[in-house]
């Protein structure tokens, strides 16, 4: 968030917007896409996860469980709001925030290396790796796969965001609609 905070602050001031209004929406942005990727979250793996018979447990986020669409999806709906109540251009804005998400999805899906979820189909490549599976308790209604080797797809997709990261901010730089 952090980082992604901080391309925003740096777009913002290259495209003579006013940063500090920039950062608030950032900041709303971040919250209603942290509060939607948990509902996201719950709603999909209700059951699975044990929100039913522990209701509580939802708002325990550090026990894992967020869905990026979720967060896309509420921050985007934020993004559109703030815009419309404070009469902001909101293609000036999104163009200001892509390089940020792209950076910040990057940097999510390096967490979800670590962690040890989403992960992808078993393979015997050179590059497959072998997660100790599961990583948390959280993700304990998954299939074991201890000892499987998988494609690091959050590897894959961290890298791609990398690329997709770069190409935007050094687009911004340019004066295109």
């Amino acid at each position: 968030f952090l980082c992604a905070w901080y391309v925003i602050y740096i777009n913002a001031k290259r495209m003579k917007m006013q940063a500090d209004k920039t950062l608030d929406v950032a900041f709303t942005a971040i919250l209603s896409g942290v509060i939607g990727a948990r509902l996201f979250y719950v709603a999909q793996f209700w059951h699975q996860s044990g929100f039913d018979r522990n209701p509580f447990s939802v708002f325990r986020i550090d026990k894992g469980g967020l869905v990026f669409y979720g967060g896309f999806i509420c921050a985007m709906i934020a993004i559109g709001i703030h815009c419309h109540v404070r009469k902001v251009n909101f293609l000036e804005l999104i163009d200001v925030f892509a390089p940020a998400l792209a950076i910040g999805h990057a940097f999510g899906r390096i967490g979800c290396f670590i962690n040890g979820c989403c992960f992808g189909k078993a393979c015997s490549e050179k590059f497959a790796l072998a997660f100790k599976y599961p990583a948390t308790e959280a993700y304990n209604f998954l299939p074991k796969i201890a000892r499987t080797y998988l494609h690091p797809v959050q590897l894959y997709e961290s890298f791609g965001e990398f690329i997709i990261f770069g190409l935007t901010f050094a687009f911004l730089r340019r004066k295109h609609k």
